[in-house]
């Protein structure tokens, strides 16, 4: 039995060791105007695997979304893992048993973070709420709503 039980820990033990964490975006810096200092990833841990490409989105003057791709060695769970030592309280439940998409909404600091597996890569997205003004000045916007029949304002 004792050998039995050790074959099994040495079977499951190289999955669980393999198992690789992300070094994470420094979410702090949405709402932040882009004339501020900014440090764009959090500290990187020993064996985190880096981001290959971080793209901030920017609405006057101030950081309002990233998105942040990682390489195909990092699968969606290890990558879900890695946000979940932060945002574990925060996953939104319905969508916990989609394998390819996830999403946490922090609402003490207004964002919204979502998970996705995109063919080989994955892509994690941080974005900021939008108030319900803006939301509804947007809508009118792209409906063409706030001009006149001559496309006038």
């Amino acid at each position: 039995m004792k050998l039995f039980m050790m074959f099994l820990v040495l079977l499951l033990l190289p999955p669980m060791a393999l198992a690789k964490d992300i070094q994470l975006f420094n979410a702090d810096i949405l709402g932040q105007p882009t004339s501020n200092e900014i440090k764009l990833l959090q500290n990187k841990k020993p064996n985190e695997v880096e981001p290959f490409t971080t793209l901030l989105n920017i609405r006057n003057g101030v950081y309002v979304a990233a998105t942040i791709m990682y390489p195909e060695e990092v699968t969606f769970q290890e990558a879900r893992d890695s946000l979940n030592r932060i945002y574990k309280n925060c996953e939104q439940l319905p969508l916990l048993r989609d394998r390819e998409m996830a999403v946490w909404r922090v609402e003490n600091k207004k964002y919204a973070v979502d998970l996705i597996q995109q063919e080989d890569k994955i892509r994690i997205m941080y974005i900021q709420f939008q108030s319900t003004k803006e939301i509804t000045k947007n809508i009118l916007k792209s409906s063409g709503a706030d001009r006149d029949n001559c496309g006038n304002k």
